[in-house]
């Protein structure tokens, strides 16, 4: 009996904490945000804008490639990702920039600078993603504030080793001007 009643304590406190989560159900709404309902009826909304699903915050990436005046930024936005820089979409920012960096020396140059900004959609159930309803990694170029080109890759394509490099080969040859 001794040896059991750890067990069953565990067990006690398993269903307690089991009926204190579903006095709290959770609910996805269409503006990306999650909304948590208490046992009293109370309804917290917490906006997810720059989080993970799992309500971690994300970090902007930013690298800038040069050559004389022209500058290319690119920018990993927080803001219209729902999960952070890392793994493969890491090595595709990275191998973005080295791409960029050889385009950059063996064309002519465009006469504004361009933006190339990265948005992570890899889950699609908070924040900006929820509302673009857009799976996949989308790449977008800027001049100043107006739009250029967008380019998509699905995360299960950047998961095979090389496979960023292919991808950032793509997009550049996609996204970028040419003379």
């Amino acid at each position: 009996m001794k040896k059991q009643v750890p067990v069953i304590i565990i067990a006690v406190m398993l269903i307690l904490f089991s009926y204190e989560l579903r006095s709290k159900p959770i609910q996805y709404n269409e503006d990306g945000s999650i909304q948590y309902t208490a046992k009293d009826g109370s309804v917290t909304i917490i906006p997810m804008d720059g989080k993970t699903p799992y309500g971690e915050p994300i970090e902007d990436g930013k690298r800038t490639v040069r050559r004389g005046d022209f500058t290319i930024e690119v920018i990993y936005s927080s803001r219209l990702s729902d999960d952070i820089l890392d793994g493969p979409v890491k090595q595709l920012f990275d191998e973005l920039v080295t791409q960029l960096g050889r385009w950059v020396n063996d064309n002519p140059l465009p006469a504004e600078s361009l933006r190339l900004v990265i948005s992570n959609c890899r889950f699609c159930k908070t924040g900006y993603c929820r509302r673009q309803k857009s799976r996949g990694i989308i790449l977008t170029t800027y001049r100043g504030e107006t739009e250029l080109k967008r380019f998509i890759i699905q995360y299960e394509d950047l998961v095979k080793k090389g496979a960023a490099v292919d991808a950032a080969a793509s997009a550049v040859k996609e996204l970028m001007p040419v003379k």
